[in-house]
């Protein structure tokens, strides 16, 4: 009997977990905002870090960071993070960096676990206006 109420209780355990879990799965959605440029950084021969006001429309919805790394010359590859008011989102650059491609890697808050897709299209040849596209699956 013992082992029973046990076995009863673990699984009650698992399936609650479960259930927090499931709840906890960031909604697939897809995010596009404009990244605004405000400061670059080099805080090495081998890092660049670039800081954006991040806008949908005329709205102020976040800000973001793009570190990238640099080989001589070359862009070898970057990672952003996005803060938005419901959480963070955090993605790293797929093949080379002209492709234009990323994957989410994770996130925090609403956008916890968070994986898919992204994408970007310089605006300007300065680069100092960028549209977004994330795609959370």
């Amino acid at each position: 009997m013992r082992f029973i109420s046990g076995f009863a209780a673990a699984s009650m355990v698992a399936l609650a977990i479960s259930a927090l879990s499931a709840s906890a799965a960031p909604k697939p959605q897809t995010i596009t905002f404009l990244s605004v440029k405000t400061t670059s950084t080099r805080v090495s021969t081998s890092k660049v870090v670039v800081d954006h006001r991040d806008y949908s429309g005329k709205k102020l919805i976040g800000h973001d960071a793009v570190t990238c790394h640099i080989k001589k010359t070359a862009v070898t590859g970057c990672d952003l993070t996005v803060w938005l008011a419901t959480g963070t989102i955090s993605a790293s650059s797929v093949g080379p960096i002209e492709a234009s491609k990323a994957v989410i890697t994770g996130g925090s808050g609403a956008y916890a676990g968070a994986h898919g897709t992204g994408s970007w299209v310089d605006l300007n040849k300065s680069m100092t206006r960028t549209q977004y596209t994330l795609i959370i699956r």
